[in-house]
């Protein structure tokens, strides 16, 4: 087993704390891609996009994943919560009736 050394004091960090600055980074780029994603998704609907422009989004993951953990982690949270939040607030609007959901049956494709 390798010790690793910190780079402050010298003494050596347990695998334990490594973890935790993995899943600290890890939640951090996750909330970002989520923040992201909200934003990507408000403009989609500021625009008059329906939901489903976001589904091509979920192919770039392969992609994301070949620029590593980070990369595939705040990119995933970006495309999953863009397509997650867009269809909720569709099936929202169109349960909601009256304009709304005229509204969002005209920005369905078919």
């Amino acid at each position: 087993m390798a010790v690793v050394l910190a780079a402050s004091s010298g003494a050596p960090v347990l695998p334990i704390v490594q973890l935790a600055e993995l899943v600290r980074t890890a939640a951090l780029l996750a909330v970002a891609g989520g923040l992201a994603g909200i934003v990507m998704v408000s403009a989609m609907r500021w625009r008059g996009l329906a939901w489903t422009w976001a589904l091509p989004v979920l192919l770039g993951l392969p992609v994301a994943l070949l620029n590593g953990w980070r990369a595939t982690t705040a990119y995933g949270a970006a495309a999953v919560v863009t397509v997650v939040v867009g269809a909720v607030w569709h099936y929202r609007d169109v349960m909601a009736g009256g304009d709304l959901s005229a509204r969002e049956r005209s920005t369905w494709p078919v």
